[in-house]
């Protein structure tokens, strides 16, 4: 079964829509593609998206002081990830593993 779909609505300046829409084509993307995969990226907090975007959001942000506090949390999530060393997938198996057993005693 698809998972429900849900449309995101924004605005964008004209210039800046066709620039996106030119170099879409360029890479033979559609806008669809596009948005779909920045999305994931930001949702899976990529290493490389958020490198890119940390300074973006911050630059965006209208809360400094909850920037600043999630900035902090981020920084002690991956001091802790490599202190007890594990990395996304192992963090992603040891969630499958839990959800198995969970499975497993109902």
């Amino acid at each position: 079964m698809q998972e429900p779909k849900e449309r995101v609505i924004f605005e964008v300046a004209e210039k800046a829509k066709a620039d996106l829409k030119i170099a879409l084509h360029r890479d033979n993307l559609t806008q669809t593609m596009f948005f779909n995969a920045v999305v994931a990226a930001y949702n899976e907090r990529d290493e490389n998206f958020m490198v890119w975007f940390n300074p973006t959001r911050g630059k965006i942000t209208k809360n400094k002081s909850r920037q600043k506090m999630l900035s902090r949390e981020e920084s002690v999530a991956a001091e802790n990830m490599k202190k007890f060393g594990f990395n996304k997938d192992e963090l992603e198996d040891i969630f499958d593993i839990i959800a198995e057993e969970r499975e497993e005693q109902v």
